[in-house]
């Protein structure tokens, strides 16, 4: 076996979600890479700086100061209420709302990401992120999608939909009125979303693993 000495040393870019759960998952990942002599670089907002540097990894920052993961604070303070609904209730208002608020971080973040990818020139892409960025997956660059964030919710004909509470076991006809009722909700933010992919010279979403983001 060739020891990792005498490997390609290849520039790795991890561009996480700004979110504890989505960080710590890519930490994980990054400092087994970095064992093996890589050169770990992060994208993250202004509100890691420093954090990530006590493990040898490089930081880029943008963005305003903020505490980390604010969103998923400011979210729940102003739609926490609606958690006490049930799964249709849930939909309606606290899933769409987050979705929207996904899409427009990415929107927002999109010249920061043009701009590190020419900066950083990559090996490969490592995206942890519920929301497709086009300025990544157009990059000319090898990319995998980490999805730390709930694994079991990607879309699979024998799981019950997710966020939906139905069992494994349970009626699927009830798995299949939540899914229309998904479909219904958020069929315009996906559309709107999806041209907009589009017209960033991104290929356009397939809606098969998750609704939001291409296959890797």
């Amino acid at each position: 076996m060739c020891s990792s000495s005498s490997k390609k040393q290849l520039t790795i870019l991890f561009t996480p979600f700004d979110g504890f759960g989505h960080v710590y998952g890519c930490i994980g990942i990054a400092e087994a890479l970095k064992k093996r002599g890589h050169r770990i670089i992060f994208g993250v907002t202004t509100g890691w700086k420093g954090k990530l540097l006590p493990y040898g990894f490089e930081e880029i920052l943008y963005g305003e100061e903020t505490i980390p993961s604010q969103i998923h604070t400011n979210t729940i303070k102003l739609l926490g209420n609606e958690l006490r609904k049930n799964s249709y209730g849930q939909l309606e208002i606290f899933h769409h709302h987050a979705q929207c608020s996904f899409v427009n971080m990415v929107k927002n973040g999109e010249p920061f990401l043009r701009d590190l990818v020419k900066k950083v020139k990559p090996d490969i892409i490592i995206i942890d992120h519920y929301v497709c960025q086009p300025s990544l997956v157009s990059a000319g660059v090898p990319w995998i999608w980490l999805f730390s964030a709930n694994p079991l919710g990607l879309s699979e004909e024998n799981c019950s939909p997710r966020n939906s509470g139905y069992a494994t076991d349970s009626d699927r006809n009830q798995w299949d009125r939540f899914r229309k009722e998904v479909k219904r909700i958020y069929e315009p933010l996906w559309e709107e979303f999806n041209q907009w992919l589009i017209e960033q010279s991104a290929a356009p979403l397939t809606k098969q693993m998750w609704p939001f983001f291409q296959n890797s």
